[in-house]
């Protein structure tokens, strides 16, 4: 069973992945076995590239085999493979390092050509490094090298040309620590063999680097993305586009090797996305699209964001949407949420880092904020479960009543909710959540779970940041399972799920049994179960059928009470 196909610019090879059996019952296609090879046309394997056993709970470190060979891929200019290169005899040289018997001269690395047939002495040297390389890019013509060495969180990224191989071309050096010194990443270009190239100038001596400025004060700038061109040989800098600060500006393509014109995607808060050519030589602008939005009753709803503070001093973010014509009077509300974890407050505050308040809303298959429409408040708070890594789920029922508890006081609080007249709900992880507030708390007439997991010992080998095992951790196992507290669940409870979910920490079963046991203690619950749906639905007869369920289950359990 072929997994992928990568030919060669020649035609005459082609990189193979296939899937190897036994294949696994209890995990997805993604994590069964493959091996890796490289073939002719008639389908004789020349090499072997990588193997890689069934993962099954094994990490990808322990399970991968690549036989020396790193990063391969073919060249852009039609010469064989390229591949980062370690020998036995490497290795046993960063052994002698670590006993401190290593010497000056060591060589960590090695960039390599390989060539048809692809025999060991098919090979040919480029360069040789002392330190360990992430990986390599090339030109079109192939005689230039763009090397990446990643080490201790700092990446240093430099040119070397194949035909003076001692000397080094730093393009920039990068301490990932330095969030808002981001330099970018290189430029590429279709090369004319079919292998994207590095893109270089008319006269080859300058390189683009194309990233995203960030800033500190998130909810006051807004990201700006930029190009700057590089002089290779001096490392000189040079902007050369920069996105408006009232307009998020995304470069979606560059047009030529100069990169004097180039594509943008153009957008905010307000005006919906569009694309404009633009002469960055002239700062000539030209819009090519017309997209229309025809869901400005929700894109364009009233829209508030705040913090939030809990009572044990965790702050979060929340946005509030209000119908267009809101009035003023406080709402029924659905409060829409995901848990993520954070070690601490500095994890959380990072996380927010790349929040562009010049982003125009998006209206997705289960985008909440279309609740408005049937004149529901609809609060989407962050929902962060903080504990030190390893040891979240040991506060995770605090996180969800401290939570809930700060959203439903700060919304009440400003006029948005009535407080007696609220839901919550979420999918997947978001459904997990959603059965424990109303499990914790007594502030919500209703929920609405889609896809959830509701036993944790149906995952006895981990969740989400769990390091324990069911038997290892059978207390927190059982404490973070609904089902054990279903009897406690207060409210109306409506699930759905996809009947061939194909995630294995939310296996239909889940919701059978949690429905099942709703039932029989006599709880107000439904479940429905969508035909050849996975763990998102997405046939059209599907998401109008779930969101007919959910406005009327709302309306009668929240609105009309």
């Amino acid at each position: 069973m072929i997994r992928s196909v990568d030919a060669a610019p020649s035609g005459e090879h082609v990189i193979v992945q296939t899937v190897q059996k036994p294949f696994s019952y209890i995990v997805p296609v993604s994590r069964f076995a493959w091996t890796e090879e490289i073939w002719d046309l008639n389908g004789n394997v020349l090499a072997t590239l990588r193997t890689a056993d069934s993962n099954e709970g094994i990490q990808d470190s322990d399970r991968i085999e690549d036989n020396g060979r790193r990063d391969v891929r073919w060249r852009p200019d039609g010469e064989g493979l390229s591949i980062l290169l370690k020998t036995e005899e490497d290795e046993d040289e960063e052994n002698g390092e670590e006993n401190g018997n290593s010497n000056d001269n060591d060589i960590a690395d090695r960039v390599a050509q390989w060539l048809p047939p692809f025999g060991d002495d098919d090979m040919t040297i480029l360069y040789e490094s002392k330190n360990e390389l992430s990986s390599v890019r090339y030109n079109e013509e192939g005689d230039i090298l763009f090397i990446t060495e990643r080490r201790s969180g700092r990446e240093h990224l430099y040119a070397v040309y194949t035909d003076n191989p001692e000397e080094t071309y730093t393009i920039y050096r990068y301490n990932f620590r330095e969030f808002y010194e981001n330099p970018g990443s290189l430029s590429f270009a279709p090369g004319s063999q079919g292998v994207s190239a590095v893109r270089l100038t008319d006269d080859a001596n300058h390189v683009f680097l194309a990233g995203i400025e960030y800033f500190e004060e998130v909810e006051e700038k807004a990201p700006r993305p930029f190009i700057d061109r590089v002089e290779i040989e001096s490392g000189d800098k040079e902007r050369i586009f920069h996105s408006s600060d009232s307009y998020y500006e995304s470069v979606s393509s560059i047009l030529d090797n100069n990169a004097d014109q180039i594509v943008i995607q153009r957008q905010s808060s307000t005006v919906f996305p569009n694309y404009w050519h633009v002469d960055l030589s002239s700062d000539n602008r030209r819009q090519l699209t017309q997209n229309v939005d025809y869901n400005e009753a929700v894109t364009q709803a009233q829209r508030d964001r705040f913090k939030v503070r809990r009572a044990d001093g965790i702050e979060f973010w929340m946005d509030v949407v209000m119908p267009a014509d809101w009035d003023g009077e406080p709402l029924p509300g659905l409060l829409w949420h995901y848990p993520r974890e954070y070690d601490d407050q500095e994890g959380y505050n990072e996380s927010i880092r790349r929040h562009n308040i010049n982003s125009y809303p998006r209206i997705g298959a289960r985008t909440a904020d279309i609740m408005v429409k049937e004149g529901y408040a609809v609060l989407k708070p962050d929902w962060p479960i903080v504990g030190a890594r390893g040891t979240s789920n040991d506060n995770f029922i605090w996180s969800v009543v401290q939570n809930s508890t700060a959203v439903v006081d700060s919304a009440s609080a400003r006029g948005y909710v009535d407080r007696h007249r609220l839901a919550i709900g979420g999918h997947s992880y978001g459904a997990f959540g959603t059965a424990h507030a109303m499990i914790n708390t007594s502030l919500f007439k209703a929920g609405i779970a889609g896809a959830g997991n509701y036993n944790r010992t149906l995952t006895p080998f981990g969740f989400q940041r769990e390091r324990s095992d069911l038997w290892r951790g059978m207390d927190r196992y059982v404490q973070m399972s609904p089902i054990f507290w279903a009897d406690r669940l207060d409210g109306a409870f409506l699930m759905y799920h996809g009947e061939i979910d194909q995630n294995v920490g939310t296996w239909p079963k889940n919701s059978w049994r949690m429905f099942h046991a709703l039932n029989s203690m006599g709880k107000t619950s439904a479940l429905y179960m969508y035909p050849y749906e996975g763990h998102g639905p997405a046939a059209e007869e599907t998401l109008l059928d779930m969101w007919t369920r959910w406005v009327d289950w709302l309306d009668v359990h929240v609105k009309d009470i």
